[in-house]
């Protein structure tokens, strides 16, 4: 990672940039040393002074060090299912997905044991937390062309964190045996 990152720094000035799986691509071209450390060093600061999960940053940190912020936050909320499935082992998506996942009658999922209202309380609030998300940003970014969509770097760390705090969630989360 490290030599990606000081090779990316000098590619910074040609506009271009390597992603992870090697594959050089074009990028907003730097114009200053200090435009460099800022765009490699200071968007990584934010996503680390916010410990971004690191499934978040699986998803999105090429996105989001290219300041590309539409692809970020779609990416990694479409994370979030990714990772209900792997959890679950169902094939769905979306509301379906979550819906079926942390039913109360027959969840595939458990996180607690749901015997105290606030045990269901907070199972609930996980299945409708990963919805809400996915009508916030998977949504909107699935049916609105980029160039419409418009976002900042604060939104976009905004949405990260949230993603992050669902994931930590799921960081919790087992598959019901048997299911």
């Amino acid at each position: 990672m490290y030599l990606l990152e000081e090779t990316n720094k000098i590619l910074l000035f040609a506009g271009l940039s390597i992603d992870q799986s090697g594959r050089l691509k074009e990028v907003s071209r730097a114009h200053t040393l200090t435009e460099v450390d800022q765009r490699v060093n200071h968007l990584k600061k934010a996503l680390y002074d916010r410990a971004i999960h690191s499934e978040v940053r699986k998803y999105c940190i090429e996105d989001y060090l290219r300041e590309d912020y539409y692809d970020a936050v779609f990416e990694a909320a479409k994370g979030l299912a990714e990772r209900v499935r792997q959890i679950s082992g169902l094939t769905t998506d979306g509301g379906t997905l979550f819906q079926t996942a942390f039913s109360q009658n027959k969840p595939y999922i458990f996180f607690n044991a749901m015997k105290t209202e606030s045990e269901r309380s907070e199972f609930i609030g996980l299945k409708e937390l990963l919805e809400a998300i996915f009508h916030l940003v998977r949504n909107p970014a699935a049916h609105t062309p980029k160039v419409n969509w418009k976002t900042d770097e604060t939104k976009a760390l905004d949405i990260l964190t949230l993603i992050s705090f669902a994931h930590k969630y799921l960081d919790e989360c087992h598959r019901i045996p048997g299911k």
